[in-house]
């Protein structure tokens, strides 16, 4: 959940997307084709969702003409090497912009919850102006 957003968050270097075999277990799906998206220094959730569709598109016309050729691989996935953020994990502070904190750290976070048009049900970085709440 918001695997981009946490991406940039955590300050990642590579991001990536993953095409899947469909299974009752999350253990049981293999993986078909995969893809690593190299993170800009001042990319936003906004950018990396763009490049990650991109991405996965193309990806995906590449495995549409492997599967009914059967060139494709099934990879059995690593579940030590996968990390899973759920639906209610939320930044630290819930996106409050400490000012104490180290001006990478800020401007992480203000990248990391930038969703520009699409749908953020992450959080949103918010501030006090004197008595008074403010939050992009």
């Amino acid at each position: 959940m918001h695997a981009a957003s946490w991406a940039v968050f955590n300050n990642e270097k590579t991001h990536g997307i993953t095409w899947h075999v469909m299974a009752e277990k999350i253990k049981e799906c293999d993986i078909l084709k995969q893809a690593r998206i190299k993170i800009e220094a001042q990319e936003t959730t906004a950018s990396l969702i763009l490049k990650c569709r991109q991405q996965a598109m193309a990806a995906f016309a590449d495995l549409a003409d492997e599967l009914p050729a059967n060139r494709h691989q099934r990879i059995q996935q690593n579940m030590y090497m996968r990390r899973y953020y759920s639906s209610n994990k939320k930044p630290e502070g819930n996106g409050w912009i400490n000012w104490n904190s180290p001006a990478e750290e800020i401007d992480r976070l203000y990248r990391a919850l930038s969703f520009g048009k699409y749908i953020n049900r992450l959080s949103l970085p918010k501030f006090m102006l004197g008595d008074q709440v403010r939050h992009r």
